[in-house]
Parts: structure tokens; C-alpha cells; sequence
């Protein structure tokens, strides 16, 4: 076919039904055409941007030698197509990068994948973020996850493998755990949380934070956090805090690794009072009465209401209720 009468349209079915649009897409031909059909679509409403709405209407319909021809305008409107785009970009960078290396191969356009790969990485981290929230709900299915945040199965299993190795992000390393065994589900036990907070809010989230936390029964948890907070700051934020942590005494965690701690991994601390607050798991706790231990089966649940309420637990077992200092107990083990 005459290089005149080849169309983007043209370009895109091409693109993605013939070729290397199998090896990416997958060879069910249906995926496929859908695939090009949703980059059609996107062409129609995003291209340019908003500042060029004839640039839409025309897209589609420009031949190959005019769209090499002007290559660099091209290139300028499906970046501001893409800005605007306010879903997930991840699926959408990844066609229109498989429609460029197609334009470049076949039709020696010589466009540059470097504004694609930097879109692609930031919108790829942000999709990892969302599966983890997303898998913390409960088990999911891979076609459940695929059509969730509208990828194809090999784009997901991407993701999958990403998160099993160890996902590292702001200094923090997430994992998932493999598939699960008769179910064929995925699930997590991570809920990322990353805060943009000003100088006061990052006062309050370290200094006040390890302070507030001390001699209490989340003083472990909100620790770990406060280290985690402190490890993602800049060097000025940072510069901040150890002025006024030094005056305070107050030390924060400057390992080069932060692991995120499993529900599984924080159980099997002495004191894990935060696991045992947060619902009715039943438990064994063993503690001091009148100096010698003594050991009860029940529930744990915060205390209640007083000026020290944040340094007792209230034990309910079936006979009883006892409200314990922290310092009492020895030690807390899942029944």
C-alpha cells in the first residue's frame, strides 16, 4: 500500500493484529482488536491535549508520510494528550509505546521513546501502589486484577512478579505472597500509605509522634512509623528533627532497608498490642500478679476511659474482666 494512503488508523490495526502486537498482546485476536480499538478511541478525545481540538478530528486520518513528516508535532500532541488524561496512564503510555516502536521499525520514523518510558515507570509505580491497596481488601482472581485496572494478562503478570520479588519504594520494601494454592487468588497484607506533609506535620509525625508514643501501648508501632516517616524526609526535613530530637533524646532509625512488617511477623513479638486491639482475636496473655505470673485466655481491648488509659489493657475473658498496666505483661501469644 502507498505510504499516502496509510492512515494512523491504519497504523494502529497494524500495529497490534500483525506482528510483534501478538507477542506483547497476546494471541487471542479479540484482545487485540480491543487493544487498538481503546488507542483509537484515545486518539479521538485526548490527542493534543485541549489547546488543538481540529488535531482530534483529523488524527486518525493523516497519512504516514505526513505524520513522519511532522514527527516532532506528533510526538509534542500525544504528550499533552496524555497529561490530561486523568484515569490510570500506565495501559495507555504502554499502547501508544507499542505503536511507536511498530512506526519505527516498519516505517523508520525515528521517534524517541525517552518522554514514553518516564510516563510509563511513574505511572507503573503508581499501579503497583493500587494493586497492594487493592489486594489488602481481600483475595483476588488474575482476571479480576487484569480487568480492574484494564491490563492484559501479561502486563499483570509483570506486576505480579514486581511485587513477588520485593517492590521497593521510597526506601521501603513490599512483597505479596505467591498464588494461593486451590484458590488461584492473590492477596496482601500491606496498605501503602506515603504522606505529603509540611514542616509542622512532619514535626508532629516524628518528634511528637515518638513522644506521645512513649511508655504506651502503641509505643513499638508508632515508633516503627515515626523511623519510617524519618527515612523517606530530605535532607533538610531531616536536618529539623535531629535538632530538636537531640535536645529531646530521641533516636530515629537510619537503616539503609526499611522492611514492611507482616501481620505475621508482628504477631510473634512479646507485645504485639496493636494486633490484638484492632479486633477480637482471641489470645494468651501471661502477666505479673503480685509478682508472679499468671496466665489467661481472652480478648484484648483498649481500657477504659482515664488519664493512663494508654498504658493498660483490659483483658475479658469469659469470667471476667481485668484492666492490666503494660508493664504487667510478660508476654501475648495467639490462641
Amino acid at each position: 500500500m502507498n505510504d499516502m494512503n496509510i492512515t494512523l488508523q491504519y497504523l494502529i490495526n497494524e500495529a497490534f493484529t500483525k506482528g510483534a502486537g501478538k507477542e506483547i498482546f497476546g494471541k487471542n485476536k479479540k484482545n487485540r482488536e480491543e487493544a487498538a480499538e481503546k488507542l483509537t478511541a484515545w486518539f479521538s478525545s485526548y490527542y493534543g491535549g485541549t489547546h488543538d481540538e481540529a488535531a482530534k478530528e483529523n488524527i486518525l486520518g493523516l497519512s504516514v508520510s505526513l505524520l513522519k513528516k511532522n514527527k516532532d508535532e506528533f510526538t509534542a500532541n500525544i504528550s499533552q494528550g496524555i497529561r490530561i488524561y486523568t484515569r490510570d496512564k500506565y495501559p495507555v503510555v504502554r499502547r501508544i509505546e507499542h505503536l511507536v516502536k511498530h512506526l519505527n521499525s516498519k516505517y523508520e520514523f525515528g521517534l524517541d521513546l525517552i518522554f514514553l518510558e518516564q510516563l510509563k515507570t511513574r505511572d507503573g509505580y503508581d499501579r503497583l501502589l493500587k494493586i497492594l491497596k487493592y489486594l489488602h481488601s481481600g483475595s483476588h482472581t488474575r482476571e479480576e486484577l487484569s480487568k480492574t485496572f484494564g491490563i492484559s494478562e501479561r502486563a499483570l503478570s509483570d506486576d505480579l512478579n514486581t511485587l513477588k520479588d520485593g517492590f521497593e519504594f521510597m526506601g521501603t520494601t513490599m512483597k505479596i505472597s505467591e498464588l494461593e494454592r486451590g484458590s488461584n487468588t492473590y492477596s496482601s497484607l500491606i496498605h501503602p500509605i506515603f504522606l505529603a506533609l509540611n514542616t509542622a506535620e512532619i514535626y508532629a509525625l516524628t518528634i511528637g509522634l515518638k513522644l506521645l508514643a512513649k511508655d504506651t501501648i502503641f509505643s513499638d508501632e508508632l515508633n516503627r512509623i515515626g523511623d519510617h516517616i524519618y527515612g523517606q524526609l530530605s535532607d533538610f526535613a531531616r536536618s529539623m528533627v535531629d535538632k530538636h530530637a537531640v535536645t529531646e533524646k530521641l533516636k530515629f532509625g537510619q537503616e539503609a532497608k526499611r522492611k514492611f512488617l507482616n501481620s505475621n511477623e508482628f504477631v510473634k513479638q512479646d507485645r504485639p498490642f496493636s494486633y490484638y486491639l484492632k479486633d477480637t482475636t482471641p489470645c494468651k496473655v501471661i502477666f505479673l500478679s503480685e509478682g508472679l505470673p499468671k496466665e489467661l485466655s481472652g480478648t484484648l481491648h483498649l481500657a477504659p476511659e482515664g488519664s493512663e488509659r494508654l498504658r493498660k489493657v483490659s483483658l475479658v475473658t469469659r469470667e471476667e474482666e481485668l484492666v492490666l498496666d503494660i508493664e504487667q505483661i510478660l508476654n501475648i501469644r495467639k490462641l
